[in-house]
């Protein structure tokens, strides 16, 4: 979540970090919900009507998600956790009846047998320079207008380009 350039983030962080102009992927978030819930399906959304949806505490899912029951009209509880392990753990125990995550989490959910069943929302992200180093950001702009990076990942990506670029 460090380089979604979201308003909430923009606020937080615009003061020490330099974005790049145009967003470079985006992070998709879905519902999950384990193998053996067939009551709960994306063809009936009325079957997720009160169910417990864990998600992690200051994450940018709590209001993609908020957003996602409106538009919907569809009314869950909303756990919030302090940790991934935690919800995890309720999610498996049967505490929680769906979870939203994002498919970066993929190979941990892929351990349990748990599916998406519906795309809540998405979120950009950027590569990003501290200001501490400003001659990176030219560099970085530059590398990204003219092609030379076409693939990144939120986080490890701004770190990527500018180790890369500091030491050719």
């Amino acid at each position: 979540d460090l380089l979604d350039r979201g308003e909430r983030w923009e606020k937080i962080y615009k003061k020490d970090i330099y974005f790049a102009n145009e967003e470079q992927g985006r992070e998709y978030y879905y519902l999950f919900v384990r193998e053996d819930r067939i009551d709960i399906n994306a063809t009936d959304l009325s079957t997720l009507e009160n169910a417990r949806v864990g998600i992690n505490k200051g994450s940018v899912q709590v209001d993609l998600f908020q957003e996602w029951c409106e538009k919907n009209n569809v009314k869950c509880q909303v756990e919030l956790y302090e940790s991934s392990e935690q919800r995890y753990a309720d999610m498996n125990s049967g505490k929680l009846d769906a979870i939203v995550s994002t498919t970066v989490a993929e190979k941990e959910i892929s351990k349990y047998l748990w599916n998406s069943i519906v795309k809540i929302g998405y979120s950009p992200y950027y590569f990003a320079v501290s200001k501490k180093s400003p001659e990176l950001y030219d560099e970085m702009e530059t590398a990204l207008l003219q092609g030379e990076v076409d693939t990144i990942f939120p986080v490890y990506g701004s770190y990527w380009i500018a180790e890369d670029y500091a030491n050719p």
